[in-house]
């Protein structure tokens, strides 16, 4: 079977850099629901390994990747070293900090229901109509945003500024927004110096995690960071928070941006099922 990228239809004709990323595979952190930032990899799917393979090897293919970056924890190592077993040849690849995952400590670590005790969650619970109406006439869904019942990996209050406000004003274990922009705009601006020196289309491979990769998406499709988070975005209609890790996003630049001289990566592609993007490419 014979794949074309340019079939799917994702990265524009004039497109001078494409940063495909991708999730790493499940931890133990993520199979417990909360834990240690650092944990190995839990057992993974052999198809959504053959699907990535396939991805890499035979619709991106492997001789167009000019570089590969993955993030610093033994996640983003392990599931690396899954997916290149012998290596990658002439294809550097760097791990730092910039695809790391962008929260850890107490909310993270701890069990979610001693969170909920600690910080009176039980608070937020949901009125007759599903939905938690604040004081200042904000409301949410209070599961659906996990707040209450907490979902220590996935709560809208790691991501969502207005959530955070509201649930936890006073933290100071978290990321804060304004340094999680920094990150992003770091890594957008110096892909962009490096398609600009190269002076062709420059194909960049990423491994991160669900809520550094969101920020990504969110900076590139909607110029915001941390107000976008919980909506959907690209073919598929899916949240950009968080990525599956059987999903891909794209991202990139066309040569009309780089004379633009726009300051991050414009979103080619929201997450999508990487099995679908592989039909697609058929």
């Amino acid at each position: 079977m014979k794949y074309d990228i340019k079939k799917t239809k994702i990265i524009p004709e004039n497109s001078l850099l494409n940063l495909y990323l991708l999730r790493h595979f499940p931890s133990i952190q993520n199979i417990q629901g909360y834990g240690s930032e650092n944990t190995d990899l839990a057992s993974r799917e052999d198809k959504e390994v053959k699907d990535i393979i396939t991805l890499i090897k035979e619709v991106i293919g492997f001789e167009n990747i000019d570089k590969i970056i993955l993030g610093k924890l033994e996640r983003h190592k392990q599931s690396f070293e899954q997916i290149f077993p012998e290596g990658t040849g002439d294809i550097p690849y760097s791990q730092e900090n910039r695809l790391t995952a962008c929260f850890a400590g107490p909310l993270v670590e701890n069990i979610p229901e001693q969170t909920e005790i600690e910080h009176n969650l039980k608070r937020f619970e949901a009125g007759a109509d599903g939905l938690y109406h604040d004081v200042s006439c904000k409301s949410f869904d209070p599961a659906a945003t996990g707040v209450f019942p907490f979902d220590a990996l996935y709560s809208g209050i790691y991501v969502d500024r207005v959530l955070r406000s509201i649930v936890f004003p006073d933290d100071t274990t978290l990321t804060s927004f304004e340094d999680i922009e920094k990150q992003v705009l770091s890594l957008h601006r110096s892909l962009i110096e490096k398609a600009v020196e190269k002076g062709k289309p420059l194909n960049i491979l990423g491994i991160g995690s669900c809520s550094i990769n969101g920020f990504n998406l969110e900076k590139a499709a909607y110029c915001t960071t941390g107000k976008n988070m919980l909506h959907t975005y690209g073919t598929e209609g899916r949240i950009v928070f968080p990525q599956q890790h059987n999903e891909l996003m794209v991202l990139g630049c066309t040569e009309q941006d780089m004379n633009d001289e726009i300051a991050h990566l414009r979103a080619y592609e929201g997450n999508v099922k990487i099995a679908n993007v592989i039909e697609r490419a058929k």
